[in-house]
């Protein structure tokens, strides 16, 4: 009697989650939120969750010289984008903005 009372509340879907499986939730959860604020679609996380071939560590291959300075030449470009805009902004409306923030 308790097993069919058990299955009916399953099947009804009012049993209370299992601990382990509340504790995967909330991390995953974390997890998704960390990775959206470093920029990483929810749809990504969604789509690459469940597919063991997407997350299975791949074998660490070395950059090569022209890897690492194109790196480094993006990282350049990043970190100077807002102060250029800035100077082609003013320089556009006439050059009076220049100094401002």
């Amino acid at each position: 009697m308790e097993d069919a009372a058990f299955a009916e509340l399953e099947t009804d879907g009012e049993l209370p989650p299992e601990r382990i499986e509340t504790l995967l939730s909330a991390i995953f959860f974390v997890l998704s939120l960390i990775a959206n604020k470093q920029g990483i679609s929810p749809d990504i996380i969604e789509r690459y969750a469940g597919n063991v071939h997407a997350t299975r560590p791949q074998k660490y291959v070395p950059l090569t010289q022209e890897e690492i300075e194109k790196r480094e030449d993006d990282e350049t470009r990043r970190m100077f984008a807002p102060a250029l805009f800035k100077i082609k902004t003013a320089i556009t409306s006439g050059g009076n903005n220049l100094f401002k923030n």
